[in-house]
């Protein structure tokens, strides 16, 4: 699966950690405040604009940016048609983000969903598109999106 990213601070970096060992992803670009900024070895393709992103072809987006990147990146990603995993959900507590990604989503048949961390006190389950409920083992993130197209994609970081 072809992943993007938005930040690329220290939860864009654990992200990065964990989908490391998985050949089955594919971290095709991280969008990040300043592309400048030297990065580690290994690094994924820094973008400096959402266009840019999604020109690598992302069939799901982890928003790791905080609040004012989830605003202002994420209507874009899905109304491109790219499912968009937010981890920065503190900002749908403002009623016009919460709006905008909702109609943003409407509007490029894309899906949005919630993602979260898991520790060894909290375990999130992953949701499949057919309903069924994996419970992950209780290690690192975990996140879930369906692809508009109809086949289920979970995502377990």
């Amino acid at each position: 699966m072809r992943v993007g990213l938005i930040g690329l601070g220290a939860i864009g970096r654990g992200v990065l950690d964990l989908l490391a060992g998985d050949d089955a992803v594919e971290v095709v670009g991280a969008l990040v405040a300043d592309p400048s900024k030297p990065r580690p070895p290994g690094a994924p393709k820094i973008c400096a604009s959402v266009a840019e992103l999604t020109e690598q072809k992302p069939r799901v987006v982890v928003e790791a940016g905080g609040h004012a990147a989830l605003r202002s990146c994420g209507p874009p990603i899905l109304r491109a048609g790219i499912d968009l995993i937010m981890v920065s959900v503190g900002a749908l507590a403002q009623r016009d983000t919460e709006q905008a990604i909702r109609d943003a989503a409407c509007a490029g048949g894309s899906q949005q969903r919630v993602g979260g961390f898991a520790s060894q006190t909290f375990v999130t389950p992953v949701y499949s598109a057919d309903g069924v409920v994996a419970a992950p083992p209780a290690r690192g993130c975990y996140v879930a999106a369906t692809d508009p197209r109809g086949d289920g994609v979970a995502l377990a970081l």
